[in-house]
């Protein structure tokens, strides 16, 4: 017991080593990508007193879907990772059946979605079938020290004794000091990049139909597949039509200089023929003239 107070006493002189706002921008900033301010400022006031222990890791756990797996999703890893100097990472992924009944249908399956994540750097550990409400139960048996999640709340469901879990998942997590609220990158969500599939649903058929992807795969009818056999008509015909119309433009320019080159070369000709007529014509007056003089009679008539 004593040894315990003597090594409280330690700790407490030395402060909890969390990342600052300006190391976390440093950290995170990188390539003029931005993160979201939690929605509390004082989210993290608890952490300031603190003291990690000093013979094993914290145990911190962050959950979620993490569908399409992308650079968000690691940042935010990367921010529970760094929270300590030791911090060992657990991650837990809900199965397909719990995410379809909670949150919809994903793109990838369970398997997928928790293989991404142990192929991420900042990952120690997965949690499969991860529960959507974290209870006590869960807590202790991965012995867990925080929480690590965005601060925005999640339904939850009805447990009749915390009104708090009511409205948000991780509300009895907050209201105990063991929840951590991490930013969310800016620009980035499974959300946005399923948008942008659907936004360019067309060119990402046509593609890959022209790579060899069966309609039949791509669950088309066969109206649609009508409507792209004729977008692939027009494309070519559009794509012929362009490349025609570059070579006129290029044997156009190129007939153009052609025709330069051979004005010029002609202008240099004319020239050159111009002054052997001039040459010549001087030649053959200066032998008429001499002709003509010898021709003339000598004058005979001689001054008195």
């Amino acid at each position: 017991m004593g040894h315990h107070r003597e090594k409280r006493v330690k700790l407490e002189s030395k402060p909890a080593s969390t990342i600052s706002e300006d190391e976390e921008e440093s950290v995170h900033s990188k390539g003029g990508i931005e993160f979201h301010s939690t929605l509390d400022p004082n989210a993290n006031k608890h952490l300031r007193r603190y003291r990690p222990p000093e013979d094993r890791p914290v145990r911190i756990y962050a959950d979620g879907i993490y569908d399409l797996f992308h650079y968000g999703h690691a940042r935010s890893l990367e921010q529970a990772k760094k929270l300590f100097p030791r911090v060992h990472l657990l991650v837990g992924v809900c199965n397909d059946q719990l995410t379809v009944e909670r949150k919809g249908r994903t793109v990838m399956d369970e398997q997928e979605r928790a293989e991404s994540l142990r192929h991420c750097r900042w990952v120690d550990e997965v949690v499969e079938h991860a529960p959507w409400t974290i209870d006590d139960a869960f807590m202790l048996r991965h012995r867990i020290d925080f929480v690590a999640h965005d601060d925005l709340p999640y339904p939850a469901d009805t447990d009749g004794n915390n009104s708090a879990a009511v409205s948000d998942v991780y509300g009895q997590l907050k209201a105990t000091g063991r929840f951590i609220a991490l930013k969310r990158t800016a620009g980035i969500s499974t959300s946005d990049l399923i948008t942008r599939i659907v936004r360019d649903y067309d060119q990402f058929v046509r593609r890959n139909l022209q790579r060899g992807i069966s309609p039949r795969e791509l669950n088309l009818s066969l109206l649609r597949q009508g409507e792209f056999k004729v977008q692939q008509i027009r494309g070519r015909l559009k794509e012929r039509l362009e490349e025609e119309e570059q070579n006129v433009k290029r044997n156009w320019e190129e007939s153009g200089q052609e025709l330069a080159a051979m004005l010029q070369q002609w202008e240099g000709r004319s020239q050159e023929l111009i002054r052997n007529f001039a040459r010549l014509f001087s030649r053959r007056r200066f032998v008429d003239a001499i002709k003509i003089r010898l021709k003339s009679p000598p004058n005979t008539n001689k001054s008195k």
